[in-house]
């Protein structure tokens, strides 16, 4: 769902606080603690996706899936994995915002930036030569 843009400017930094914050805490607590089995197929079928394990420096480490990887910010391995977000501004300066889907396992109805994805572990994905791998799957 897509919120009507709501208005940004200097004087209301919350937006940009709300969301850097928000990408330190936890999607959900543990795997286990979690029950599968009550969300779409489709939705389970995603978390086992190779995201990019990085080092601080976004030196590539290896992969991890999408369930490990956010288990928290740093997950089990103490390594972020690599991911992306837009903001959209209109010509007002309006941040156009969007919340997500209740039937998401991951932060379910959840107001957040106006598009945010990963790109994954895969040949294609991972072409380094000017970021061409992240720009030309990640954004499409």
């Amino acid at each position: 769902m897509l919120r009507a843009f709501s208005k940004f400017s200097s004087a209301s930094p919350r937006v940009f606080d709300t969301l850097t914050n928000f990408s330190s805490t936890k999607a959900f607590s543990t795997a286990s603690s979690v029950n599968l089995s009550q969300y779409d197929p489709s939705q389970v079928k995603l978390l086992s996706e190779a995201l990019i394990l990085v080092d601080k420096e976004d030196k590539v480490l290896g992969q991890i899936s999408k369930i490990d990887g956010h288990q928290n910010t740093y997950n089990r391995t103490g390594n972020p994995h690599r991911a992306f977000s837009v903001f959209l501004l209109n010509n007002d300066n309006q941040l156009m915002l969007h919340q997500r889907s209740k039937k998401k396992i991951t932060f379910p109805s959840l107001w957040t930036n106006s598009c945010c994805s990963h790109p994954l572990y895969n040949d294609q994905e991972m072409v380094e030569e000017n970021h061409l791998g992240k720009l030309k799957y990640s954004c499409i």
